[in-house]
């Protein structure tokens, strides 16, 4: 039987009871958004320092500290929905106190909606009277404007979506356990159980799979509701797409809301005080903790002592497993004969571990060793870290935005590969077999290379290697008589509209004894168009510094080179669009005479 105690009068018992949680918000949120704003506002316009912001700059920091993006707020955001979901649903992990409430002719859901809500309601009304507090402030200062008030609006709105999601979260911690202690460590696991098993995986794969070029991409911020809204907030204050973290902050209020809901129908009262209220699901949850925990022992083994010997992860895991597991089971029945029990679970966490470390470690999926047969391949292609081009970057920046940020993409060896490759690519495969089959991957007297697979059925696999840097320069000897290595190594050779003299509108040349020396226009692209030709027509050995290009010139001319002075240079071009790139990293030296005479001219100075 239930009685028609009104809800509203449940909530407002609820408050009471409840008020001190009230008061505590009040004082934080105030101090938090309308004291520290006023301060700073004053400061920053009576700065007494001679220091004048401008009417922008302060409009810039109000929107700046109220709207998308604040991390501070953000974290004073997740402590609200813990303290609030803790104090409204801590009576659930005492068995008194559930006797008491449930001796209440009220229903479960009933009950548990009141103290949500309760919690609910002090945020909302807490957050919007600081809110309208720092909107009369701005007012005061003459700083409000439609845009001000818009991204006010869009950081309100946000903060309580972010407040919805973890305070969801945070309840579902609460019912889930019978222990308030317990409670506050599963929103913890929760906010970081997801980016913490990505951590170990990437880990174990960069050391057992070694010839993995590109990390497996796990979207780690999208395992975690934490990472889900600070993704969500990122993008809306930077205005880049956002579907991804809405949909899955819609999808995750919904999950833990549903799961809330349940959870408080179904949850048992002796269960009160004990460390989890649904004990069938302690070994699911034992297995899901002390597996990645005991795996992360067994990186931290392999890790701190220096030997790169795999024993040492496979003995760290196992010690992990054992302590792990004990510690778990104490923490179930706080009972020291207790902590050996469920021996089966522990011996599966052991096997399943060891045959994960040792998939990884040993290779057995045979990552390392795959090698496709020629037939299957239609074109290769493959750069090393000590490739001529190694140091060559280009960088690629749109105009500045209001804020003054701006775009960089940043052009490296990978990425030029990823352009080109050559059906001729015998040697490149015979290279790749040699390192494959080399049991030191890291002497002295190797170099790692970046392989670009081109198969039969339009698949691109990327793979890296350690090879001897003697057969990589004899296969890169035959590849460099072949324009699409010298285009990949020196992107400047290439002829294509980006690379055109027009485009070029400065060099920048720096050097120990001077300024640096800036030329523009005709000179700039004179300048260019002889270093161009110089690069295109050298050989190997030149660039390497094996034949000397100098020895017919005078004795002077050499001691007294331009390029003894020589620390930087780089050259930056304007499409057509406005956007401009940065060319830098190239070979630069006394080979390039005619390249230093124009200099010369131009007022490099000695």
């Amino acid at each position: 039987m239930t009685s028609r105690i009104s809800f509203l009068k449940l909530m407002q018992e609820d408050f009471k009871r409840r008020s001190w949680i009230a008061a505590l918000l009040a004082v934080v949120f105030f101090l938090a958004y309308p004291v520290a704003m006023m301060i700073s506002l004053d400061n920053m316009m009576n700065t007494g320092t001679g220091v004048v912001y401008s009417v922008e700059e302060l409009q810039r920091w109000v929107t700046d500290f109220l709207g998308a993006g604040s991390y501070v707020h953000f974290a004073l955001i997740i402590s609200t929905a813990a303290i609030l979901a803790a104090g409204e649903f801590s009576y659930l992990h005492s068995r008194e106190k559930l006797d008491l409430y449930h001796s209440i002719p009220v229903r479960r859901k009933k009950l548990f909606f009141s103290g949500y809500l309760t919690g609910a309601l002090m945020f909302l009304a807490v957050f919007a009277v600081c809110q309208i507090l720092c909107a009369l402030i701005v007012l005061a200062k003459g700083l409000l404007t439609a845009t001000v008030v818009y991204e006010m609006i869009k950081g309100v709105f946000l903060r309580i979506v972010d407040f919805i999601f973890l305070y969801h979260m945070c309840i579902f911690a609460m019912l889930f356990t019978g222990n308030t202690v317990l409670a506050a460590f599963g929103m913890i696991v929760l906010a970081v159980y997801g980016p913490m098993l990505s951590v170990i995986v990437n880990s174990y794969l960069n050391i057992g799979f070694y010839t993995m070029v590109d990390p497996v991409n796990l979207y780690t911020s999208y395992t975690t509701p934490v990472g889900i809204l600070m993704c969500l907030e990122n993008g809306i204050s930077q205005g880049t797409p956002y579907l991804i973290p809405t949909l899955l902050t819609v999808a995750g209020i919904a999950v833990f809301f549903a799961a809330d809901i349940w959870m408080c129908e179904h949850r048992k009262t002796e269960h009160a005080g004990l460390a989890l209220a649904f004990p069938k699901v302690e070994q699911i949850l034992k297995f899901l903790l002390v597996l990645p925990a005991s795996l992360l022992a067994g990186l931290a083994a392999y890790g701190l002592t220096g030997t790169e010997k795999r024993y040492w992860m496979f003995g760290g895991f196992l010690f992990g497993v054992v302590v792990f597991s004990a510690f778990m089971e104490f923490v179930y029945h706080k009972d020291i004969k207790m902590v050996l029990r469920h021996r089966l679970g522990l011996g599966i966490t052991a096997v399943t571990g060891l045959l994960l470390i040792g998939c990884v470690s040993y290779d057995w999926v045979g990552f390392n060793s795959w090698l496709p047969d020629q037939e299957q391949i239609e074109a290769m292609a493959v750069c090393s870290s000590g490739n001529f081009g190694s140091s060559v970057y280009q960088v690629r920046m749109k105009e500045a935005y209001d804020n003054g940020s701006y775009e960089n993409e940043y052009r490296n060896n990978l990425k030029r590969m990823r352009d080109t490759e050559t059906e001729d690519f015998g040697s490149i495969y015979e290279l790749v077999r040699e390192g494959i089959q080399s049991e030191d991957k890291y002497q002295d007297n190797c170099t790692m290379i970046y392989v670009k697979y081109v198969l039969t059925n339009g698949k691109e696999v990327y793979r890296c290697y350690w090879v001897t840097v003697e057969s990589y320069e004899k296969v890169e000897d035959m590849l460099y008589q072949e324009d699409w290595y010298r285009e990949m190594c020196y992107p400047i050779l290439a002829d294509t509209e980006e690379n055109e003299a027009e485009n070029l509108q400065r060099i920048e040349i720096g050097s120990w004894n001077s300024d640096t020396i800036v030329l523009e226009g005709e000179q700039a692209r004179e300048v260019y168009e002889c270093y161009r030709t110089e690069l295109g027509e050298m050989s190997v050995k030149t660039l390497r510094g094996e034949e000397n290009v100098l020895q017919q010139e005078s004795e002077a001319e050499t001691e007294d080179s331009i390029w003894n002075d020589v620390t930087d240079f780089y050259m930056i071009f304007y499409n057509k669009d406005g956007m401009f790139r940065k060319e830098s990293g190239y070979p630069f030296g006394k080979e390039f005479v005619k390249t230093g005479k124009l200099l010369k001219k131009y007022g490099l100075k000695n």
